[in-house]
């Protein structure tokens, strides 16, 4: 007996595929699909074909059997299983590790202009800029690393989104403060629960409109070396909307001239 074993829809060789007569298994599909054994019966048979994406019954007269057969299956719907890693809601009194919190007004302290700040407040955590929004490194328990466009080896997360690239690097620039309701900061070991080797994890809530909130609101804020920031938004919430606008701009000429720089935002969340 020979045939050969094809997908039924892109009608493509299905290798490796097991064949099966009355529970015994007879052979095996090449990489072309075909398989060739022996068999005695006067009798029409039952063909299984047992594959990772394909299984199928087929019935076959003996007449059908003389000559090379072709045996059309259809693919397996394939079950995936989701597998939330990070949906637990991490609770202080029960997390084994170090964190630290920073609520909207610990995070607008000072000039408003980056966490630098609120994160100093951190025990453990040490952040520097060079000047108003320009290059940053946080340091969480000895993780000092950086890169010419972004952290390093600090895992970012934004309403539970990964920001983190696959490099290791966050760029912590893409968030305005202003637009910052809340952030965690998990360091030591503790972290290791968003992936091994990083220094620590930053988990960054947004603001979020207050139930049946509708309104506007904006601040200018001027400062030395040519300064000048200006945050936007208007929220609106219901029962069904809870949605936040804002637009974000931040300039300045910077105390040496290679440290100037502008940022133009616009968020929708």
């Amino acid at each position: 007996m020979q045939g050969v074993v094809v997908d039924a829809i892109s009608n493509k060789p299905v290798a490796g595929a097991v064949v099966i007569v009355q529970d015994t298994i007879y052979s095996t599909t090449d990489q072309e699909g075909c398989f060739s054994f022996s068999l005695e019966s006067k009798l029409d048979i039952t063909l299984s074909i047992v594959h990772l994406t394909h299984t199928g019954d087929f019935q076959f007269s003996r007449d059908e059997l003389t000559s090379m057969i072709t045996v059309r299956v259809a693919p397996t719907p394939v079950h995936l299983t989701i597998c939330y890693v990070y949906s637990r809601d991490f609770d202080f009194l029960q997390t084994p590790g170090a964190m630290g919190h920073l609520s909207a007004s610990d995070i607008s302290q000072g000039d408003g202009t980056s966490l630098l700040n609120g994160l100093n407040s951190v025990p453990g955590v040490k952040m520097e800029e060079r000047g108003y929004g320009g290059s940053r490194r946080i340091n969480i328990r000895g993780s000092f690393l950086r890169s010419p466009f972004a952290v390093r080896n600090i895992k970012m997360y934004w309403e539970g989104i990964p920001m983190t690239s696959p490099d290791g690097s966050s760029p912590l620039e893409l968030f305005d403060n202003s637009d910052i309701g809340a952030a965690d900061v998990i360091k030591g070991p503790a972290g290791s629960i968003y992936g091994a080797g990083n220094g620590g994890v930053l988990l960054l809530k947004g603001i979020k409109a207050h139930p049946n909130q509708k309104g506007i609101g904006s601040s200018v804020t001027v400062g030395e070396y040519g300064l000048l920031r200006s945050n936007s938004y208007a929220a609106y919430a219901d029962k069904t909307w809870n949605i936040r606008i804002s637009g974000n701009y931040q300039y300045l000429d910077g105390y040496r001239e290679q440290e100037s720089n502008e940022k133009q935002q616009l968020n929708v969340f």
